[in-house]
């Protein structure tokens, strides 16, 4: 072997032990040999009781920073690969390739494919959430992630599978008074810092007397409070048609779902 084949991974003379008395195609041979220089990929054949040429063929469609994961050991389909080297490309672009592998080792200790499939899906949020305010005694804000996923669990509400959580534009924060409420503040082209919506636990509006408090010390640090620059417009166009306006004291309303 080491005169056949000087450059060969090892594991090289294993697996031939492995691969079954009909021959394969050179290629397949080729890709075998190119497959035992994963670490990941090589384990997993280093301990198969048999290699096949479709199995070979399944993992030589998986891209370098697949094997690394160890998502050979999944058997996605060529779709599901396409998907998550798409996205593995996209995480290298905008954190770097050192995150981008550590998100693909998550999915890959993931319990089957769906959950795979949502832990990526997961890994599109930003590491990191817009904070433009500091806290404050009442206001505390949401950092991570993480953040999100504890709050989002304690409330009972939607906000850890929001797509676009995690995007510079919109920053969340925990009013810490009795009751307690989930805040969502977006960065508007024309108001800066607005009010989005805020809710308290099972997204129930907050009483009138929170959200006085709420309103003031979100005026207080530069929020916005009332209508954002799509409400503004819509307003202008229904004004326009002499059709009725929603007030500011209604669309302030709105953003605690009253």
């Amino acid at each position: 072997m080491r005169e056949l084949a000087p450059s060969a991974a090892g594991g090289l003379s294993r697996a031939l032990g492995r691969l079954g008395e009909v021959a394969w195609p050179a290629e397949a041979y080729r890709q075998l040999v190119a497959l035992l220089g994963e670490p990941q990929t090589c384990k997993l054949l280093h301990h198969a009781d048999a290699i096949t040429p479709e199995q070979v063929a399944a993992y030589s469609a998986l891209t370098p920073a697949l094997h690394r994961a160890g998502l050979a050991k999944v058997g996605l389909s060529s779709d599901q690969v396409i998907l998550l080297a798409e996205l593995h490309d996209a995480l290298a672009a905008r954190d770097g390739l050192h995150a981008a592998d550590e998100a693909a080792r998550q999915w890959a200790a993931a319990d089957g494919i769906a959950s795979i499939m949502q832990r990526a899906e997961a890994s599109i949020r930003r590491p990191t959430l817009a904070v433009p305010f500091a806290d404050t005694p009442k206001l505390r804000a949401l950092h991570t992630p993480a953040d999100i996923d504890e709050l989002s669990g304690r409330f009972r509400n939607c906000l850890s599978t929001l797509e676009y959580v995690g995007d510079p534009d919109w920053a969340y924060y925990e009013w810490r008074g009795d009751p307690g409420v989930v805040i969502e503040l977006h960065n508007d082209r024309l108001f800066g810092w607005t009010l989005s919506e805020a809710k308290g636990a099972n997204n129930q509006s907050p009483p009138e007397e929170a959200r006085e408090e709420i309103v003031s010390e979100l005026r207080c640090l530069g929020v916005h409070v009332g209508r954002d620059a799509d409400a503004l417009a819509t307003a202008l166009t229904r004004a326009a048609r002499g059709r009725r306006v929603v007030t500011v004291e209604q669309a302030v309303a709105e953003r605690f779902g009253c």
